[in-house]
């Protein structure tokens, strides 16, 4: 391929807008090519924000369903990015009924065509045990009859009057590896954290040796493209099901994202790009989650070890206590036993959200890891148990041995109590 000078000009053919002008003869070819321009336009302004979920698209169990023997999810309203650029809207909540093929169209509703986004298995809805992830992708369909002329009596099948976006979700299989059944309290956290850094971590290897290969993609999402999961689709959650016991657990922040911008540096992504952020921010939303449905669901939550449920802590976290009128919660002792910890000691309140938002730059603690764990206890929420009718729940704040310390004696404005000297 021969060199360009500098200044001639290079145009790109895949965005060409029709020219008007009076006097010019159109055809529908014409206008559906501006369209298809505009299209693509808006779709490479979707690639520049970023993939992921802008807000809502959250999945929970409907409350009330039967998760045996008819699971049923609810999905708020939201709007989210493809990977392509599709913007993907949902206006109103839906409920999606997993053992149960979509409902038909009715008779003003749009026909649904899956060209737009059509995976390459053409699953839309799959049953059945196992692991699976929810997924939402773009659809085109057809609404209504538009008025023609020049052909004549007949009824022809281009004369649509709107071609209507939509969405549809699918469940993609996920393959479980060897033994992963073996510690079934442990599967979802290890399912989360294999899509979350990989297996083995996606960075581990970088600081050992910078200049060697470039990481690429990486994760159990990644290798399920380009051929199971399309670049027009965003995850949404992992869901587990079984035969006996239905829909087991969903976990968004195993597969959901924020926005993430893509990286200007392709050699060095893991240190200076958004998705090491966005991957940090979901590991402790993931693990937040996780956390609140053991509490729901936990007869003595005190008795919980983290080995016994977590392969990896995210490397910044709050834990509820069972500390004074509070017997529901976690004894930290038990908790990270078998764990390098430091007692907990005190911080103020307004360190909390520097600790989070420094802490989450860090790589996940393994539980089997000689990482030492710092446990802080918040000062207004320790000085607010200690009376009052109404208490707040007791907590504490972990971080990884990696971060800063903090806890200095404070010798200023703080009571004598929660000093730490």
């Amino acid at each position: 391929m021969a060199a360009k000078t500098l200044s001639e000009p290079i145009f790109d053919s895949d965005v060409r807008r029709v020219s008007f002008f009076n006097g010019r003869l159109l055809s529908g070819e014409d206008l559906t090519q501006e369209q298809l321009a505009n299209e693509e336009s808006g779709r490479r302004l979707g690639r520049a924000i970023g993939e992921g979920v802008a807000y809502g698209l959250e999945v929970r169990p409907t409350p009330g369903a039967d998760r045996v023997n008819q699971p049923v999810l609810t999905i708020t309203p939201g709007l989210a990015i493809s990977r392509r650029g599709d913007s993907l809207h949902l206006a109103d909540p839906v409920d999606i009924a997993l053992k149960q093929l979509p409902a038909s169209n009715g008779a003003n509703a749009p026909v649904v065509t899956f060209s737009v986004c059509e995976p390459s298995d053409g699953n839309i809805y799959v049953a059945g045990a196992g692991v699976y992830l929810l997924t939402i992708g773009a659809v085109e369909g057809k609404q209504g009859r538009a008025p023609v002329s020049g052909l004549g009596h007949i009824d022809v099948a281009c004369n649509t009057k709107y071609l209507v976006p939509g969405v549809r979700f699918r469940l993609v299989p996920i393959e479980l590896e060897p033994g992963d059944l073996n510690t079934p309290d442990r599967l979802r956290n290890r399912l989360a954290y294999r899509c979350l850094i990989g297996d083995p971590p996606a960075f581990a290897g970088l600081v050992t040796n910078p200049f060697g290969p470039p990481v690429g993609d990486y994760g159990l999402i990644d290798e399920l493209r380009p051929g199971r999961l399309q670049n027009c689709e965003i995850p949404l959650a992992l869901l587990y099901l079984t035969a006996s016991n239905g829909l087991v657990f969903v976990d968004m922040w195993s597969a959901r994202r924020r926005l993430i911008a893509p990286g200007a540096d392709s050699r060095f992504p893991l240190l200076s790009g958004d998705r090491r952020a966005a991957e940090g921010e979901a590991m402790l939303a993931q693990f937040q989650a996780q956390i609140e449905d053991i509490m729901a669901a936990e007869v003595q939550p005190s008795a919980i070890m983290a080995r016994d449920r977590f392969v990896f802590l995210p490397p910044v976290g709050l834990l509820p206590i069972a500390s004074g009128p509070f017997t529901r919660g976690v004894d930290y002792a038990t908790f990270f036993s078998q764990m390098t910890y430091r007692q907990p000691i005190f911080i103020e309140g307004a360190q909390v959200r520097s600790l989070v938002q420094e802490a989450l730059d860090f790589p996940p603690i393994g539980t089997t890891s000689a990482v030492v764990v710092w446990l802080y206890l918040v000062r207004e929420n320790a000085q607010a148990a200690l009376g009052g009718t109404q208490p707040p729940q007791s907590y504490l704040v972990f971080a990884s041995g990696h971060t800063p310390y903090r806890g200095e004696p404070r010798y200023d404005v703080h009571h004598w109590k929660f000093a730490n000297f």
